[in-house]
Formats: structure tokens, sequence, C-alpha cells
């Protein structure tokens, strides 16, 4: 049994954790992205990849999801890439938002939010949680916003169609797990308490859990984003950014 942790965790090579007579967790990393990072593998146009934020040894580990360029908060990494689709599913994971927008915007505004039924990209929007949070420097509002699925651009989108400008877009939590105390470009690797948190707050698939040979369940090196290991799944599709 491992000090501060439940007891049907037993810890296993590199980070990872399995409950008792279930398969292995993956290892997980939750970085804190700056604004102005890209969230590729390659540099573009003079902007720095998230990768590059990476510390030694989680160098190839998938993303799970992406914020954009302008966009900054929390974004996490996973070494199993079947793992890294499950946490994406769309309906699955709440992602936590602190967003700043020109003016003040009223009820009205933000009913079309709450309701849903908008049209982005062929998709109909599925209701968003949207809390005032207070006032903002230079006649701005802060809000909470909280979605469940992955759209492009989103929140940008909703608050732009309601005529209010977002002049700042922070992830603060998906699921359980915060961005509380990383500051921007710093990393850590979650515990196994927060991993077994963050797979219990997944809706159950009816697919149930990756199977335990899945990329990098093995306790072996994951395959970098892009490639494909005999027996394992390609890197996982990514969520469009808010």
């Amino acid at each position: 049994m491992v000090q501060g942790e439940p007891p049907d965790l037993v810890p296993l090579a590199r980070g990872l954790v399995t409950a008792a007579g279930g398969c292995p967790r993956p290892r997980v990393l939750a970085l804190h992205k700056p604004r102005g990072v890209l969230c590729s593998t390659v540099a573009e146009r003079g902007a720095v990849p998230v990768t590059d934020l990476l510390p030694e040894g989680a160098r190839g580990l998938f993303p799970v999801g992406r914020l954009d360029k302008e966009s900054e908060g929390l974004l996490l990494f996973c070494d199993d890439a079947r793992w890294a689709q499950r946490l994406m599913d769309p309906g699955g994971l709440a992602k936590s938002y602190l967003v700043t927008v020109e003016g003040n915007p009223d009820e009205a505004d933000l009913l079309p939010m709450r309701r849903g039924g908008s049209v982005v990209e062929g998709r109909r929007l599925e209701p968003v949680e949207v809390t005032r949070a207070g006032k903002a420097p230079r006649g701005g509002t802060r809000f909470r916003v909280v979605l469940h699925e992955g759209v492009n651009r989103e929140i940008r989108r909703l608050f732009h169609a309601a005529g209010h400008r977002v002049r700042r877009l922070v992830r603060v939590a998906v699921g359980p797990v915060a961005l509380e105390g990383l500051g921007p470009g710093e990393a850590r690797e979650l515990t196994g308490a927060e991993v077994a948190a963050l797979v219990s707050a997944l809706p159950v698939s009816p697919s149930g859990p990756p199977r335990a040979g899945a990329a990098g369940a093995s306790g072996g090196s994951p395959s970098p984003p892009g490639r494909r290991r005999p027996g394992a799944g390609g890197p996982p599709r990514r969520r469009a950014g808010r």
C-alpha cells in the first residue's frame, strides 16, 4: 500500500496505477499552457510548440485535447493513446474555464448559451453552464464556463454571437483536476489518487476501459504522437481548442 493513496491502488512502473482486479491506469501529466503557445509538436510561424514545455521523460506523451494559441491553462498529457481518447470523448469530463469578456453581457445574452441548440460546424451545441464571476478591469466581465463537448473555439464563438469579444480564456479544471498551483509553463505528474479520480469521473463506456495491452499500459516506452507501435492504436483524435 502507498501512503496517502486508497488501499485498492497499487503503483506500477513509470507512474501507472491499477485498481485491484482492473486494467492499468495511465500515466497523466498536467501542464499550464501559456498564451501564445501552439498545441502542436512542431514550431509554426515562430510560435513555440507545447511539447517543448514538457519535462525530460515526458516528450512522448499524447496531448489530451487542445487549447487554441490565444487560450491558456490546464492541458493534460497521457502515455496511452486509448486512454487519451477516452478522456477526450464528447459528453465526458467537464472542462471549466475562467473567461474575461468586453462589456457586461445581460441575461438575455447568456440565455442562448445556457439553452443550447446553436449550430457550429454542423454540430448542434449542448447547453453550457455560464456563471458570473465578477467584474474585470476596463469595463469587462468575468464568467466561469463549463463545457462537456469540444467544438472549435466554442466559447469565443458563443460570446462573439452575443456581441462580446473574449479578452482572456483560461482553462482552470478538467474533471476533478485543477490548474491551481501551476504557473505558466510549469508541469507536474498526477498522483495515483488523482488519476483514479480522473478515471472515476468518466462516464461508463459501452466498450469498457481500454485493454491492459493498449499502448503504454505495459509500462514500456510510449509511442510519440503521429507514430504507431505494432499492436497499438494510433494517436488520439484531438478535440478542437476553445
